[in-house]
């Protein structure tokens, strides 16, 4: 089952969509409810801003359109200097479920940016600071519409995909017959909640918010030496990759959680080209090769 979906996600076998929705049965078999949450918003969209990830706050224009005499129209880009109220101008905030993003992009073939355009109340407000302007050019507000790039729309698919890849991989390096011989003790329910923890929620989970908790990484001297990474090129990895990896060890020892993100990065490449070669049992020993870099 876990196998089967690393696979069809690393080889666009299936939408994220696909790939989200048979990702919750194994949050059930695994009775994890952060998993769960996590996907059932990715799939039905984010209720409210709490827990949207930075990555759907995309970079935007606002725009107020002008309805002048005799059918005219006149478009404004707008912003505002005050640091409180600029990300609402600066920012689209995507809530949308990941079916709605993936069928977004596949209508819009040619365009390099989206447009959306915002509901009337919403309108009015963001266009209520700037009535003089709309006054002075004789006309009525029609409405507010806020510009992005297309690619930063598909940036939160890869993103999200990412998520969901390395989560899955971590699990099947944990539990490589998941589907017939996960036991829910405390110690698997535990290591199941800090995968999840770690590549979905960080110190963004709704169950460390709810009690108080709060995860620090702290910085770390990562102990592998440099001939420790033969055992990678054993397992089919590049040799260029590898210098990759040495390079990214080198410049991010000081910082737990970049080195982290950095090396989870380039492990997901590494183990889909891997895997594309066939050497399916080697992706396990990769990623736990990958993981000892950052304990």
């Amino acid at each position: 089952m876990i196998k089967q979906l690393i696979e069809d996600l690393a080889f666009d076998r299936i939408t994220l969509g696909q790939g989200l929705t048979r990702a919750k049965l194994i949050a059930s078999k695994t009775q994890n409810s952060s998993l769960r949450e996590w996907v059932n918003q990715e799939l039905q969209g984010y209720p409210n801003d709490d827990q949207l990830p930075d990555y759907r706050a995309l970079p935007c224009q606002t725009e107020i359109i002008i309805g002048l005499p005799f059918g005219g129209q006149d478009i404004i880009p707008v912003g505002v200097a005050d640091p409180t109220l600029r990300r609402y101008y600066d920012e689209y905030r995507v809530t949308d479920g990941i079916t709605h993003i993936e069928s977004t992009l596949k209508d819009l073939t040619d365009e390099i940016n989206i447009v959306v355009q915002l509901s009337t109340h919403l309108a009015r407000t963001l266009a209520n600071r700037f009535q003089s302007n709309i006054t002075a050019r004789g006309g009525g507000l029609q409405g507010v519409r806020k510009q992005f790039r297309k690619a930063s729309y598909q940036e939160i698919i890869e993103l999200t995909k990412q998520k969901l890849l390395d989560t899955l991989l971590d699990l099947y390096e944990q539990f490589p017959n998941l589907e017939n011989e996960f036991m829910a003790t405390k110690e698997n329910l535990n290591k199941v909640e800090n995968i999840v923890n770690n590549h979905i929620w960080g110190n963004n989970n709704p169950v460390n918010v709810a009690t108080g908790q709060n995860v620090v990484q702290k910085d770390i001297t990562n102990n592998i030496g440099f001939s420790d990474y033969s055992k990678l090129e054993s397992l089919g990895v590049q040799k260029e990759e590898i210098d990759d990896l040495k390079e990214i060890v080198k410049d991010n020892q000081g910082d737990k959680s970049v080195l982290k993100e950095k090396v989870m990065k380039w492990v997901i490449p590494v183990v889909t080209g891997v895997t594309s070669r066939g050497l399916y049992d080697y992706a396990p020993q990769i990623m736990e090769f990958a993981k000892k870099l950052v304990e």
